[in-house]
């Protein structure tokens, strides 16, 4: 174990290397988030319910909830090369999923933060005038 991963090891107090490993990439992206002027907290233990979520959260930025997952390599059938921005997978009878890049992610958060929130669309749906909703939703 490397000196990075022995520290991460001590300071989460975890059994498991692999487990600090998790916990130091969970924190990684806290950093990156932070650093892009978003709201991001990192769930103790990569526990969720230790921030009111489901024990599957392991970080939350801004009002999204997130689930962090390293691994050695990205499996090549994913597709994710320079030439694509994105892919969108979906098992059989599930809901369709897009993997992009975390730098991508960063950047829509912060504009979705700024001009979403912003511009009052949040405040029409907190309003319950579904009328104002309706509107939102043809935008």
């Amino acid at each position: 174990m490397d000196l990075l991963h022995s520290r991460l090891h001590v300071r989460h107090g975890l059994a498991n290397p692999s487990k600090s490993q998790g916990c130091g990439f969970d924190c990684e992206l806290v950093q990156l988030a932070t650093d892009s002027c978003l709201d991001a907290k990192c769930a103790w233990g990569s526990n969720g319910e230790a921030l009111g979520c489901h024990a599957t959260v392991d970080l939350v930025i801004e009002d999204q909830k997130l689930q962090a997952k390293r691994r050695r390599s990205i499996p090549a059938w994913l597709g994710m090369s320079e030439h694509v921005d994105a892919v969108v997978v979906r098992a059989d009878y599930q809901e369709a999923v897009v993997l992009i890049s975390w730098f991508d992610y960063l950047d829509y958060l912060k504009w979705r933060k700024e001009h979403v929130r912003g511009s009052g669309g949040s405040a029409a749906k907190d309003s319950g005038d579904d009328s104002q909703q309706a509107d939102i939703r043809q935008e």
